[in-house]
């Protein structure tokens, strides 16, 4: 291994048969690999090692019906900035991989029966592919024989020589070049949200003048204009890091066309596009791991799983870790692995163990005085092996917490005084469970009256005590066995919320006091929050529910992953006694785009003007487009509305309250859900009417958000006259009579462009159709808002929708909803109740 080195992992798996498993580097989950029959996967990354070594490991899946296959792993070094993101610090850099999408040579030689190139041609062995040049395009192939003059061109430039000699060269001055970039096998693998390019373009031929020329990104109807430059005589560069763009398609174009003036074709010999995902860049404490690596040799464990981190990405399947990161191990269990020798000492330098179970096994010797430092330890299990001898005399404050003490071949009457007095000398009042054989020695004589009399009481408090202890000790163990669960939800999902402690957020919000509310919801109470690093957030304390903390902590997992500039960031959790559960997100400085809109505070002081309303658009429905089309699998919000939508410092639009979100179909199936929660008014007619939920659900609220943010009011108001209190019915009115301008809000007195209002109401009338099918999808309106040059056919297909009146008039605006038992968002009990009962209250139809 490389230390401190950036490396490419390449592994390629055939298999006869049908196998599935899980791929993580490090502390990374990567993928699940699903092979199919004499059908070859290959993966490449970039990771950046932690130390002198970092582990590949193939996990099977829990059920272990399927085990994993590979047939080749490449380890290659790289500089450290041969593939340095610029703008991104080094941390950022450590903390985050690079999956290969596609690596392409263009001009090189086209000969399917020599190999690709790769070393010795590339120093780093790298893999490239020559793409065909489509016919009738206007550039052409050009490949230089000569190397003279031709070299590296900086310390960071590391394409190979016989890459940059070969180059796609327009064939006159007005030529266009394009090519084409598929990534949807890449994200089949995982979410790719951020894309990382880096261009070659150096003129090679000889006496020919420097090309100026341009390069765009075309996602769609969308484009994005990377820069103007002359292409210089030595190699020149373009890395470009795509996170501020959102890339919707399964495939995009990258275009080079000329600048004027300029004096030669335009051209480009080489592109490597990767998607950038986030690596968890910790790994287990070095003090549990070295601990049980000694357990390890100690006890010569053979039919055990000892690869790799004990606790990340998955534990080991006879660990339990705990939740936070770094993790330490909480748990062991060794029973009836036959494991001999003497108990290994390293066992008392896992300082946070609380659970030891080395039952059935052939362990030898004496219990070993090393044990007693585990401070945190509350079940031991030593029964049905081979030991001797008596336990230690320890001191009072060791194995403190200790509740339960499995043997099976003690003389233990010693160690059960010491026990008892330092159990009921202390304030926690705890009593310890003895369970196995053991020898008592009778040499005291006492009255048998007073004897049966203390016994009597005393076995009545003993029984009772040993119900209650038991009793929690169920609970415990229910609990850690959903905690384990959930950590292998989260280490999948490279999932890595803090936990936060209820202590600490009671500090934060000054004991949960009014003056630190922000805000009250179906869910829960919002209260600003001030951590002590000085952060402020938001927490959500949720209302009391009869979900079960495995449910809260296994639906958080379904966002706590969603990451995007436009929706609010999940930060962390806390779960507490009294199913007492908390969320804490980032802090929106401006509070909702209800209150910014018609609230009554102070903030509201200031109306917001045309361009920052026109923004939120534009933000909300990047939101929405995220959610629907680029996560994997998709996501339906289901309660958008302007209370869902936060705005920061700069008025940017974050959508929150994902209480009610949903994974969307992968299959062409409609969800047909039988209670429906969310807010009326919002309610797309399929949802209200017949429980339907799709994508079109939510493009149906946003184009009622479209005309609350031109109008300036909520969706229902009966305090204004009949043919105005829906708002709805009165934009169509007011479109059918050619007055759509009456519709904007007052307070902007005029000073807003018309075009563009005339275009966000457009775009709301196409989300409001009452088929489903006819609505527009969000990554089309997206596109229009952002008013691309090659938008036009997003716009025609919006104005096609919205002129299609007849779809427009006839929707029971709430009167139905009111009929079908609708329910506002206060009706509903649980956070994200969907997620924990779609097995009970849902059905697939065909769509």
């Amino acid at each position: 291994m490389f230390p401190s080195q950036n490396l490419t992992v390449n592994g390629t798996a055939l298999s006869g048969y049908t196998t599935r498993f899980y791929l993580t580097v490090d502390s990374t989950y990567i993928t699940t690999i699903e092979l199919l029959p004499s059908i070859p996967q290959t993966i490449e990354l970039v990771v950046s090692s932690l130390d002198d070594k970092f582990y590949v490991c193939l996990v099977p899946l829990e059920d272990k019906s399927s085990m994993p296959a590979i047939s080749t792993l490449e380890l290659r070094p790289y500089y450290p900035d041969t593939y340095g993101r610029s703008g991104q610090s080094k941390d950022k850099q450590q903390s985050s991989y690079l999956m290969l999408v596609d690596r392409l040579d263009f001009g090189g030689i086209l000969d399917f029966e020599s190999p690709p190139l790769r070393y010795p041609a590339d120093p780093f062995d790298r893999i490239w592919s020559s793409p065909r040049i489509p016919e009738g395009a206007q550039f052409e192939a050009y490949n230089r024989t000569e190397d003279a003059n031709l070299g590296f061109g900086g310390t960071n430039i590391r394409f190979p020589i016989a890459v940059m000699r070969s180059i796609w060269r327009g064939k006159n001055l007005s030529s266009t070049m394009n090519f084409e970039v598929n990534v949807k096998s890449a994200r089949a693998l995982r979410p790719l949200p951020t894309f990382w390019f880096q261009m070659l373009c150096s003129n090679v031929v000889f006496g020919d003048v420097n090309p100026h020329q341009s390069v765009r990104l075309i996602d769609g109807d969308g484009a994005w204009v990377w820069g103007a430059f002359e292409v210089p005589g030595s190699p020149g560069f373009i890395q470009v890091l795509s996170n501020d763009q959102v890339i919707l398609s399964d495939s995009f174009t990258i275009r080079i066309e000329p600048n004027e003036p300029t004096e030669a074709p335009v051209l480009v010999n080489a592109a490597e596009i990767h998607g950038e995902f986030a690596a968890v860049a910790v790994r287990t404490s070095n003090l549990d791991v070295n601990a049980v690596r000694k357990v390890y040799i100690e006890t010569a464990l053979s039919s055990v799983d000892t690869a790799g981190d004990p606790c990340l990405p998955v534990p080991w399947d006879w660990l339990v870790c705990s939740i936070e990161l770094p993790p330490t191990i909480t748990q062991i269990n060794l029973t009836g692995e036959g494991v001999a020798g003497v108990l290994p000492s390293g066992l008392g330098n896992l300082s946070q163990l609380t659970i030891l179970d080395l039952s059935e096994n052939n362990f030898n010797d004496s219990f070993p005085d090393s044990l007693g430092r585990i401070r945190t330890l509350r079940e031991l299990k030593l029964g049905h092996n081979k030991l001797s001898g008596e336990l230690p005399l320890f001191s009072p404050k060791a194995l403190y917490n200790l509740e339960m003490l499995s043997q099976s071949s003690y003389h233990i009457s010693s160690y059960c005084s010491e026990v008892t007095r330092c159990r009921f000398s202390n304030t926690k009042r705890k009593l310890l469970k003895f369970v196995g054989t053991s020898k008592r020695s009778a040499n005291d004589g006492v009255q048998t009256g007073v004897l049966i009399a203390v016994g009597v009481v005393s076995g009545i408090f003993v029984l009772l005590m040993s119900c209650l202890v038991m009793f929690f000790m169920w609970k415990m163990r229910r609990r850690n066995r959903e905690l384990q669960q959930i950590q292998e939800d989260l280490a999948r999902r490279d999932v890595k919320p803090p936990f936060f402690s209820y202590e600490e957020l009671k500090t934060a919000t000054h004991s949960f006091s009014s003056s630190n509310e922000l805000g009250r919801g179906g869910f829960g109470t919002v209260f600003k929050a001030e951590l002590a690093d000085g952060r402020v957030v938001a927490v959500k304390r949720l209302t009391p529910t009869k979900q079960s903390t495995s449910d809260f902590l296994k639906e958080m997992v379904n966002i706590s992953g969603i990451k995007h500039r436009h929706l609010i960031q999940l930060k962390g959790c806390c779960v507490w006694e009294n199913r007492q559960r908390m969320l804490i997100y980032e802090y929106a400085e401006n509070k909702s785009l209800a209150e910014a809109l018609f609230g009554s505070g102070p903030q509201c002081a200031t109306v917001l003007n045309w361009k920052q309303r026109y923004n939120i658009c534009l933000g909300i429905a990047r939101g929405l487009a995220y959610l629907h089309e680029e996560l994997q699998p998709g996501m339906i919000h289901r309660d958008i509305k302007p209370e869902n939508i936060l705005l920061d410092e700069n008025y940017n639009a974050k959508i929150a309250d994902f209480g009610l979100v949903r994974p969307a179909n992968d299959s062409n199936d409609t969800l047909v859900t039988i209670n429906i929660p969310g807010t009326r008014g919002y309610f797309s007619p399929e949802y209200a009417l017949e429980g339907v939920v799709s994508e079109k659900l939510d493009v149906y609220s946003f184009g009622v958000v479209l005309l609350i943010i031109v109008a300036g009011r909520p969706c229902i108001d009966l305090k204004l006259p009949q043919e105005q209190s829906i708002l709805r019915s009165w934009a169509i009115t007011l479109y059918t009579e050619g007055k759509v301008l009456n519709l904007v809000d007052k307070r902007l007195e005029g000073d807003y462009d018309e075009e563009e209002v005339l275009l966000v109401v457009d775009m709301a009338l196409s989300c409001l159709q009452t088929d489903p099918k006819k609505r527009a999808t969000m990554s089309q309106l997206v596109n229009v808002l952002m008013k691309n040059s090659n938008a036009s056919v997003a716009v025609d297909i919006v104005n096609e929708l919205k002129i299609q009146t007849p779809n427009l008039l006839s929707i029971p605006e709430y009167e139905h909803a009111g009929n079908q038992g609708v329910q506002g968002e206060s009706d509903e009990l649980s956070f994200m109740s969907s997620f924990a009962t779609d097995s009970q209250q849902s059905l697939r139809v065909p769509r």
